[in-house]
């Protein structure tokens, strides 16, 4: 078994499953799965869980720190443990089956028991590499320049907007969607999340999702008025593509250097 809640999650070793707990003066029964066969199914579930991404993050769920345990038994019914970051979560419904179904393609495992729970509760600094990586390295590199900017323009309307509805921040990031791959989100909050990076711009406040920084970094928000429409735009140098409707790009983060 292995127990995940702990932020030791630089793999899943099928090969420690303490349960059921052996007498004290028994030695551990053996599993009758080879060694080298746990060792590669370890590895391939690790792969598994990375096919699966929390649509409002792009970030994987094992990266996120979703995945709490996972149990393969000698039967090879393989038991995992995962929560949500939060449960009011929009795809709390539709996480386990994804889950269940990435990993019901590991070769070896003949049935898959996904288990959903909220306690511990999520917390962002279950984050590992690259979710929390990415957000060091795109820090580090705030520190030489700034995140993003607004325009005048824009700015002035976000100004009314947060006066509208109370809010003091406009919140920004990506996320999976789209046929192209990724969507722009804002919103207007009262108060950023931890980790979340902060930038000032012409009077208003922004915050920046941290496992969205590299994908945005170096970023200008505008507001775009057309004879048709008008609406907030990303001047993103890190976009390579976008779909033929403008509302989901492709990105690649922003490179660093060392």
């Amino acid at each position: 078994m292995t127990d995940m809640t702990e932020n030791a999650r630089d793999m899943i070793d099928l090969s420690r499953r303490p349960d059921p707990e052996p007498a004290a003066d028994a030695p551990s029964a053996p599993s009758s799965i080879p060694a080298e066969e746990l060792e590669r199914i370890t590895a391939d579930v690790v792969e598994a869980m990375k096919t699966v991404f929390d649509p409002e993050i792009p970030v994987d769920i094992y990266e996120l720190g979703l995945i709490y345990k996972v149990d393969l038994d000698d039967d090879r019914t393989m038991h995992i443990t995962m929560t949500l970051t939060a449960p009011g979560c929009p795809v709390a419904g539709e996480m386990p089956m994804w889950v269940h179904d990435a990993a019901a393609q590991v070769e070896g495992v003949e049935k898959v028991k996904v288990e959903l729970v909220f306690e511990p509760p999520w917390t962002p600094d279950r984050r590992s590499a690259p979710g929390a990586e990415h957000a060091v390295e795109a820090k580090d590199m705030t520190e030489k320049k700034q995140a993003l900017t607004i325009s005048d323009r824009a700015a002035e309307r976000v100004k009314d907007i947060m006066a509208s509805r109370g809010a003091g921040y406009l919140r920004v990031g990506v996320k999976k969607g789209g046929c192209a791959g990724m969507e722009y989100v804002m919103d207007y909050i009262t108060a950023p999340e931890p980790l979340d990076e902060i930038v000032e711009d012409k009077g208003v406040t922004i915050v920046v999702d941290a496992t969205s920084l590299l994908f945005l970094l170096g970023s200008q928000i505008d507001w775009d008025v057309t004879p048709i429409s008008s609406k907030f735009v990303f001047r993103n140098p890190n976009e390579t593509d976008a779909c033929g409707c403008g509302e989901s790009v492709t990105l690649i983060p922003a490179q660093t250097t060392h």
